[in-house]
């Protein structure tokens, strides 16, 4: 039935009028797949797989040329794979991916201790992935340690923007009780309007940049973003900073 299913939805989004865009692999369709444990409507492109996140960032990044360029020091943990090769193409320096039982990596590295050196990268981008760690202090600690000074970091994670304090249990571990108390079996919190604090207490400059809203709700619609999404860009200050 689900295979069935699935045949129905690709059928779906490759017939009709061109109602979406990919910004990432320039895909155009009628519309993109559900995606997710909830199953998100028009979430997922068929042909690169990349979700509303990856093409909120896609545009954030196109409309600030200077953070990505050629000559970039990058740091990508867990990376989606359409992303990853098109990055390790376009940076001629270094681009080093590392995760946790992730294949498509350079590395399998626990971000709680990441085994590279102080101050190498220029930047690093962690796109949903603090809401797995246990320790997600200790990763935001890391990250801050290997980016250089004046360094910038884009740091993505769910934040329910009605819950002012961010809810964990490190005494809740079974995969059960953590879709009962987080909303996903692998998660370990839920992140509250205090997100930004937790990143600054690592030692970033954070800006709160609500780029989805500014682009408006017809593009919105025309790439599938959710408006409401929060793109959190961090700067690890300067010696004189």
């Amino acid at each position: 039935m689900r295979i069935r299913r699935r045949i129905y939805e690709l059928k779906t989004v490759f017939s009709g009028p061109r109602n979406v865009t990919c910004p990432c692999c320039g895909a155009r369709l009628n519309q993109f797949l559900p995606y997710g444990l909830l199953s998100r409507p028009n979430a997922l492109c068929p042909v690169c797989g990349c979700t509303e996140r990856h093409r909120l960032l896609w545009l954030y990044f196109k409309s600030r040329p200077n953070l990505i360029h050629k000559d970039l020091n990058l740091l990508h943990i867990t990376p989606q794979p359409y992303v990853r090769r098109v990055l390790k193409r376009k940076l001629k320096r270094l681009y080093v991916s590392v995760g946790m039982g992730t294949p498509a990596v350079d590395a399998v590295m626990d971000i709680t201790a990441i085994a590279l050196p102080d101050s190498l990268f220029d930047a690093v981008l962690c796109v949903a992935v603090m809401q797995y760690v246990s320790d997600d202090r200790a990763a935001l600690r890391e990250i801050y340690r290997v980016l250089k000074p004046g360094g910038w970091a884009v740091i993505w994670a769910p934040v329910d923007e009605k819950r002012e304090i961010s809810y964990e249990n490190p005494a809740i571990t079974s995969r059960e009780d953590r879709e009962r108390e987080f909303g996903h079996p692998e998660h370990t919190r839920i992140y509250g309007r205090d997100f930004p604090e937790r990143l600054r207490s690592a030692g970033f400059a954070v800006v709160v940049d609500r780029f989805a809203q500014e682009l408006g709700a017809e593009a919105a619609k025309k790439y599938g973003l959710n408006s409401g999404e929060i793109i959190y860009y961090c700067e690890k200050p300067t010696a004189s900073g």
